[in-house]
């Protein structure tokens, strides 16, 4: 994870006020932000361009859910007219 991730989840649970391992990244997106212009004075009078280019981070922070164990169901399995008569066949052959 770099550096600047960190700082964000950690800013983010610190203002939350949530536990800081319970926290997954669900997803990342950088986009590019205008340029930032300034100028530079050089020798002799020449003015050139300076520029930064910035960008707008953004992090998809979810809190990791707890595992629930399935219901065991005791349910009777249904099976039709055709599935009956192939279970009776196959009953019939192995005996």
């Amino acid at each position: 994870m770099r550096y600047l991730e960190q700082k964000i989840i950690l800013f983010t649970v610190k203002r939350g006020k949530r536990c800081i391992y319970g926290i997954n990244i669900k997803n990342k997106t950088s986009l590019r932000a205008p340029k930032q212009r300034r100028r530079t004075f050089r020798a002799h009078g020449r003015i050139n361009k300076y520029e930064s280019s910035p960008s707008h981070i953004e992090l998809v922070l979810t809190e990791k859910e707890e595992s629930i164990k399935k219901a065991t169901d005791d349910k009777k399995v249904r099976l039709s007219s055709r599935q009956k008569g192939r279970l009776a066949a196959q009953k019939r052959i192995a005996a």
